[in-house]
């Protein structure tokens, strides 16, 4: 079952609180008329941890999930998803810093990406570009063309559960 222990408004969540929920998530901090407002922490059921701003049950401003696997997110969000300039650490030492954005959780923009080719990498909603100019400094521009980046292969990566 649901429990609530904190603050309220109007027999809601209003305030600092702890709800722990049915399927074993946690979040406690703040609360606006019943929702995750503000900030807090979300301890999730499969050991996931986001620490950050919320804004109506979404992690949404600037946060840190850590994924359960090691792997470790620092940066913006928006809706629920990695959105504007974060980094990606994996669990491997390996680092994937934005120099372009997180758009609704999908790299766009330039990236040093060490991971899967330890260079400069375009990212076009997740697909991977060898960006061969490497100048670019500003965010993602529409005008931006594209005979500066060519496609490149993904190498694929598989995690095992710890």
């Amino acid at each position: 079952s649901v429990k609530y222990d904190g603050e309220c408004k109007d027999d809601v969540a209003h305030g600092i609180g702890t709800r722990n929920y049915e399927n074993g998530d946690v979040y406690t901090g703040e609360w606006k008329d019943g929702k995750t407002h503000g900030k807090g922490v979300m301890t999730y059921a499969n050991h996931d941890i986001y620490d950050g701003e919320w804004k109506e049950y979404c992690k949404d401003g600037k946060g840190t999930m850590k994924y359960h696997n090691g792997d470790v997110y620092k940066g913006g969000f928006s809706k629920d998803k990695m959105h504007g300039k974060g980094t990606y650490k994996y669990a491997t030492g390996d680092v994937l810093k934005s120099i372009g954005e997180w758009k609704d959780g999908k790299k766009r923009g330039l990236f040093d990406d060490v991971v899967r080719v330890r260079e400069k990498v375009f990212y076009d909603f997740d697909e991977a570009r060898l960006d061969l100019n490497a100048k670019r400094e500003a965010p993602w521009d529409e005008d931006t063309d594209f005979e500066d980046v060519v496609p490149m292969k993904r190498r694929k990566v598989s995690l095992s559960p710890s």
